[in-house]
């Protein structure tokens, strides 16, 4: 099933969002794990709490194949191809790298993750729909 959302419409899902925590309903802004191409590297969300940090560097050489594979799920995501079939793709990145990301362990007790939704500041309730962002306030 193609998404019905037109061209723009992904652009503008892919850049920050202010919304309200579907919780809390306190305002919250998420912005994007990567910010462009020329990015410092990818964002990646705590599996447990609402932190974040970076964790996919591009001058790690052990971090671009994985950069790569995310940026071609981003390109895939802005073709309209199905949320469910990147969710999927996504799903298996991350059984299969954030292995190598245990080192970026969380204080309170989670790691960061590929796929990892990310979590209102305020109550770490998850925000579902957006694998591609990271909350602040």
């Amino acid at each position: 099933m193609k998404r019905n959302i037109p061209q723009s419409g992904l652009r503008s899902e892919l850049s920050i969002i202010n919304i309200n925590c579907p919780s809390c309903r306190r305002q919250l802004h998420l912005y994007p794990k990567c910010p462009g191409p020329f990015s410092q590297g990818w964002i990646m969300n705590c599996t447990i709490c609402s932190n974040k940090n970076m964790a996919l560097d591009p001058h790690d050489k052990t971090h671009l194949n994985i950069i790569s594979q995310l940026n071609k799920l981003i390109e895939q995501y802005q073709k309209e191809q199905t949320r469910e079939k990147v969710i999927n793709q996504i799903e298996l990145l991350a059984e299969q790298y954030d292995k190598d990301l245990y080192y970026y362990a969380c204080e309170c007790g989670g790691n960061l993750s590929i796929a990892a939704y990310p979590k209102c500041p305020y109550c770490d309730i998850e925000i579902s729909g957006y694998l591609f962002h990271y909350a602040d306030e």
